[in-house]
């Protein structure tokens, strides 16, 4: 797949599953309960990948094929990049309140 949309089509993947997640927890606890609990560590970590991502690309460990990408940045990075970090940790996040016993 190519185009400057290409990186953000590939994340396409999860939104079914994150679709899931919401309707379980919506269904087995409180959704906005899940999501006020989520949310600070679903930020900190897309904060802290992004970060490590940009220093990455600053010391020269990896770059991205040009025209990949819709061309936003922050501090360097793609903006796909920070959009995977987040849905990856909303997954992660999700699915521990799914799986852990309520109390």
């Amino acid at each position: 797949m190519n185009g400057s949309f290409a990186y953000l089509l590939h994340l396409t993947w999860a939104v079914p599953i994150l679709i899931g997640q919401a309707v379980l927890l919506a269904r087995r606890h409180k959704l906005r309960e899940a999501l006020r609990e989520a949310w600070v560590p679903v930020a900190f970590a897309t904060l802290w990948f992004t970060f490590a991502d940009h220093f990455a690309i600053v010391s020269g460990v990896w770059s991205f094929a040009p025209g990949l990408h819709c061309g936003l940045t922050l501090a360097g990075v793609p903006i796909e990049e920070g959009v995977f970090f987040m849905v990856t940790s909303l997954l992660v996040a999700f699915g521990v309140v799914l799986l852990r016993k309520r109390t």
